[in-house]
């Protein structure tokens, strides 16, 4: 995992990331993966990656270098701009995503998916005999029917990914339909369908990469800094499960745009909850237990007083006890509304009103404190330490662009001046041919 905080106001945006990334179902951790980069080599604009350091296979950071690349001395005019042209780039780079490889995934993927249900099916199937070991293949294929139903109807409670629609799923069924009916029969073998539920299993594997339904192995993609035209600077970030035929699966996240109305931000990512202590005063899943146990006491109270009054017939109890709940229920939401305030007003609005006049040193002391805040948590409790190592930190701001404030390197860089002087011979390149182009538009004075 990963803790990540981008912290804005009118000045500048900080990024700071943890260098922590783990693998295996018994985790190992290594504390030197990069997560935090410049987007562009010349204009303001930063990209951080969470969660799955990969897609497809391929590391994030290869993606962005050669996008980098790619993108040369090229500008936009909105931070907008920098993400949606990434976003396009993901999409359509099948040098990096090759057909073959999306394939295999989507193999893999419905594989693993109908081996899942396969299971409940199956676990069904043995719940039914034993209850009635004369159950008949006419109760078995009931069971198959509603299994699937159920899960079928769960997927559709999910809205569609920001590329896909109804037409695309359908498209999609079209296409691997083939592979869909192969690794069902390879999977299900004696298992007989019937044809709603062979529809709604072909519709399920659509679903797995046309929903807004991420698992564990999503990747978290944040961009900020400034366009040509922003005056202040703005953050965009997405989860990404995967791309097929030029389409993402995709959800849209935070979206901030500093203003002189709303100068200052605090947004966390990934493992997020000693940021929101920090910033609400109160642990997130304290509050969130806290919340549960108080509704379950005011639903579940009225029934206890009422089985004390004597003398009352199960109707009156009922109606009661029913008063009494709804009574509950708006005392709760007073209080869901009261604990708000106060966490806003006491806790989160101060440290705002801080944060927008902090200068930019200052933005990114306070950016690596809150990741090295979470990385302590995790080196002192019996928690996997999934957040640690070096913290790198970067300010970006609209005079001075991308600047690094701490960056780790897995090299000696007095051993390697070449990598420092070719990115130097570059950006001094490009802001003589900057100059030039400004002069050139400016008129002579005349006289």
């Amino acid at each position: 995992m990963t803790a990540e905080v981008a912290i804005l106001n009118t000045a500048a945006v900080a990024l700071a990331a943890d260098s922590a990334v783990s693998f295996g179902t018994v985790p190992k951790v290594y504390s030197s993966t990069n997560k935090l980069f410049a987007l562009s080599k010349f204009y303001p604009v930063g990209v951080m990656f969470f969660n799955n350091a990969a897609l497809l296979g391929v590391p994030w950071e290869s993606v962005v270098k050669i996008y980098r690349e790619r993108l040369g001395s090229s500008s936009f005019p909105e931070l907008n701009d920098y993400y949606n042209d990434f976003l396009r780039f993901v999409r359509s780079a099948e040098d990096l995503f090759p057909v073959a490889q999306q394939n295999k995934v989507v193999r893999g993927t419905i594989f693993e998916y109908f081996a899942f249900l396969r299971t409940k099916i199956d676990q069904a199937v043995q719940a039914a005999f034993q209850k009635d070991p004369k159950v008949t293949k006419a109760g078995v294929k009931k069971i198959l029917a509603q299994t699937v139903a159920a899960q079928h109807s769960e997927w559709q409670g999910f809205a569609f990914a920001a590329d896909w629609s109804a037409q695309k799923a359908t498209g999609f069924i079209n296409e691997f339909e083939p592979i869909i009916i192969e690794i069902k029969d390879l999977v299900f073998q004696h298992h007989v369908f019937p044809a709603t539920s062979l529809k709604q299993l072909k519709q399920l594997a659509a679903m797995l990469f046309s929903r807004q339904r991420f698992g564990k192995q999503y990747s978290g993609i944040v961009v900020a800094g400034f366009g040509q035209r922003d005056t202040f600077p703005r953050l965009r970030s997405c989860w990404i499960d995967g791309v097929i035929n030029k389409k993402l699966k995709l959800a849209q996240r935070q979206s901030i745009d500093i203003t002189p109305d709303m100068a200052a931000s605090v947004v966390p990512f990934a493992q997020d909850e000693m940021v929101g202590t920090f910033m609400e005063g109160i642990d997130p899943n304290l509050l969130r237990s806290l919340e549960e146990y108080i509704q379950k006491l005011f639903n579940e109270y009225p029934d206890i007083v009422v089985s004390k009054i004597a003398g009352l017939d199960e109707t009156s109890r009922n109606s009661i006890a029913q008063e009494l709940k709804e009574a509950g229920a708006k005392v709760f939401k007073q209080f869901q509304s009261q604990t708000k305030t106060i966490r806003d007003t006491k806790y989160i609005q101060p440290v705002i009103q801080a944060v927008t006049a902090l200068p930019k040193d200052e933005l990114a002391a306070m950016a690596e404190s809150l990741v090295s805040l979470t990385s302590f948590k995790r080196r002192v409790t019996t928690d996997v330490e999934t957040v640690g190592g070096p913290v790198d930190v970067a300010v970006i701001s609209k005079g001075d662009g991308f600047v690094w404030v701490k960056r780790k390197s897995y090299f000696n860089p007095d051993l390697n001046p070449r990598f420092y002087h070719a990115d130097l011979a570059e950006a001094i390149t490009h802001k003589g041919k900057e100059h030039e182009k400004r002069t050139q538009k400016t008129p002579k004075r005349q006289g």
